[in-house]
């Protein structure tokens, strides 16, 4: 009979360009799902300026955000589980 033996995981270190790859990505899915603030912002100010500073300001508050929440999460597993659920009831809704 045989099967596994060993219960050593085998693990990689992540490479730099794997990193900037993924800094990147998040970036970039930043700025696009801020779109939706831009299409919010376009159906209730008339002035261009307006809408552009708070784009602006709002993609700077989520990076600036982004550390903090992450370290939270991370330290606190059960809160992805309570985000998951709000998600769920809100898209079942």
């Amino acid at each position: 009979m045989s099967g596994w033996r060993g219960k050593t995981a085998i693990t990689h270190p992540a490479q730099r360009g794997e990193i900037l790859a993924v800094v990147a990505q998040i970036v970039v899915l930043d700025a696009i799902f801020s779109l939706d603030s831009v299409i919010t912002a376009v159906g209730m100010v008339d002035h261009l300026a307006v809408m552009m500073a708070a784009v602006v300001i709002a993609i700077s508050l989520m990076l600036m955000a982004s550390k903090a929440l992450t370290r939270f999460v991370n330290s606190h597993p059960t809160i992805v589980i309570l985000c998951l659920s709000f998600l769920l009831m809100i898209g079942f809704s």
